[in-house]
């Protein structure tokens, strides 16, 4: 591992984990679907809205279970997700 990614993931909360190496492949936006989220993660994720590196996407589906957001709603997030950023 090279040192800008030990330093960039050192201390990093295991929202940033994930985004830290994208960013070093270099993706410049991310997008998120919120379905709940608690106020660490807002807190965390409301940075990178606020220098213009992410979006955060209300994400209420009308599913009965946490289970069927996993199994169904990820498939409903990836193609939003491809068609809202085809032509960026």
């Amino acid at each position: 591992m090279s040192q800008v990614t030990e330093s960039c993931l050192h201390s990093l909360t295991s929202i940033q984990k994930p985004i830290c190496p994208i960013q070093l492949l270099g993706a410049s936006h991310f997008v998120f679907y919120n379905h709940t989220m608690g106020p660490d993660v807002r807190t965390v994720l409301m940075h990178y809205v606020s220098h213009g590196e992410a979006t955060i996407l209300r994400w209420n589906l009308p599913v009965a279970s946490k289970k069927e957001i996993r199994t169904e709603g990820i498939f409903t997030a990836l193609n939003d997700c491809n068609l809202r950023l085809v032509n960026r």
